[in-house]
C-alpha cells in the first residue's frame, strides 16, 4: 500500500525497507490522492530504483560483467542489447 499521483504510486518495500515508485497502468489518481491503495502487480509498467543483478563471485570476472549489462539492458527495455549480452555471457563462460 502506499500514496498515487496520477498513473504513479510510492510505496514502501517491507524487503529491503526502501521506498519504491511504480508506473502504473490502468490508475488515474487525482492530484491530492492521499488515501492508501492497493497496487495489482500485473499493472506495474515500470519501477525505480532498479537493483543491479548479483552474481555469485565464482563466476569468471568478463561472464560476470557482461550478464550485468544484460541486466541493465533488459531494464530499459532494450531486447535486443539484451540478447547480445545474454550471448555474449553464455559465450564467455
Amino acid at each position: 500500500m502506499g500514496h498515487g499521483i496520477h498513473d504513479t504510486a510510492g510505496l514502501w518495500c517491507t524487503g529491503c525497507n526502501d521506498g519504491v515508485y511504480f508506473k502504473l497502468s490502468g490508475y488515474d489518481f487525482p492530484e491530492k490522492y492521499e488515501q492508501l491503495i492497493h497496487i495489482d502487480p500485473k499493472n506495474i509498467v515500470n519501477y525505480y530504483p532498479k537493483r543491479a543483478a548479483a552474481v555469485d563471485s565464482s563466476i569468471p570476472k568478463e561472464a560476470a560483467d557482461d550478464f550485468i549489462e544484460a541486466s541493465k539492458c533488459l531494464d530499459i527495455a532494450a531486447s535486443k542489447a539484451t540478447v547480445a549480452m545474454c550471448r555474449r555471457t553464455l559465450q564467455s563462460t
